[in-house]
């Protein structure tokens, strides 16, 4: 049986007002909160006409809401679907060009019912959807796009050119159950690294939306027992006491948050799935490839991206980023 620790700190109820303009936080995120969020930055979202993409403008739209931020729509014409080894021809360009601006309407009509009074912006591009998101990126408060095939999200969001490369600002894959406002978001954490940027996008949010905020740190089974013993080994309790001190400042700053500290066993992949069936949004860390050290787990991105069970979001650990 999996061995499980567990802190509940008392709290009061939740908020759901937007959080301070000044946050402070460990000395560890001091760097990124100095820089302050992109005060005017939208919520972008693309699309291409499909189920899959309205369901991410869905949620880029109720983010945007949320928040108080514009929405910004745009479509790439340079789809991957048209390139890199097909045999078939790409349409005229003022063809792409047409369906490209029918697609974009037809969405901008849905949102103006479904979400009345909301800025809306539009832009119609001639680049690929990676290069075109990741420029969005480095004004956005925050990127969302749908699931559509492992293959194609993975590109787009871990590609040498994709959002995940260039680390300006948060990712969300809409994917699985797709609840907004969110009930309980669960941050990955590890301990033994630099984890701020995760946990202020997962404190944000929580606070934003009201949810339970729930911090989850795997441990590697090799690492917990020793000698046949069934007790915890001092790694177990170890990575216990590093967890309450990487979130001691962050209570002080969201105190209404209410929160919940877990430490388990197993490997991380199946638990943070696990973890994902019961949340509204799972945030996991990500850094980008130009500052790994060495390389990094990004089988473990995409594990998660073709099989989590929510929305998934990518918080970068860009020494620049802005959150």
């Amino acid at each position: 049986m999996a061995l499980r620790l567990r802190w509940r700190p008392s709290t009061s109820s939740a908020t759901t007002g937007r959080r301070s303009p000044t946050p402070s936080g460990p000395a560890a995120s001091a760097r990124s909160f100095s820089r302050g969020e992109r005060v005017d930055g939208p919520v972008v979202t693309g699309t291409d006409g499909s189920a899959a993409a309205w369901a991410a403008v869905e949620w880029a739209a109720a983010e945007a809401r949320l928040h108080g931020r514009p929405l910004r729509v745009v479509h790439a014409l340079h789809v991957a679907r048209y390139e890199h080894g097909l045999r078939v021809m790409p349409p005229p360009h003022d063809l792409l060009h047409q369906a490209g601006e029918r697609i974009l309407a037809g969405t901008l009509d849905r949102l103006r019912d479904a979400f009345p009074g909301l800025e809306v912006s539009r832009a119609l591009s001639a680049d690929m959807a990676a290069a075109t998101l990741a420029e969005e990126a480095v004004r956005a408060f925050e990127v969302v796009v749908g699931h559509e095939g492992h293959g194609k999200v993975t590109d787009l969001v871990l590609g040498s050119v994709g959002l995940g490369a260039s680390g300006h600002c948060p990712v969300v894959i809409v994917r699985g159950r797709a609840a907004h406002p969110c009930r309980e978001i669960v941050v990955a954490v590890d301990p033994a690294r630099d984890c701020s940027a995760e946990l202020a996008y997962g404190f944000r949010e929580a606070s934003a939306h009201g949810a339970l905020l729930r911090v989850l740190h795997v441990v590697a089974l090799s690492h917990l027992l020793r000698s046949g013993s069934e007790a915890p080994a001092p790694p177990l309790a170890d990575a216990w006491h590093a967890i309450r001190r990487v979130l001691a400042p962050w209570r002080g700053r969201y105190p209404a948050v209410r929160l919940r500290a877990d430490v388990v066993q197993g490997i991380v992949v199946p638990a943070l799935l696990g973890a994902s069936l019961g949340a509204d949004l799972l945030v996991v860390g990500l850094t980008p490839p130009q500052e790994q050290a060495v390389p990094g787990p990004r089988w473990t991105h995409r594990d998660l991206i073709s099989r989590v069970h929510c929305p998934l979001a990518l918080v970068s650990r860009r020494r620049d980023a802005g959150l």
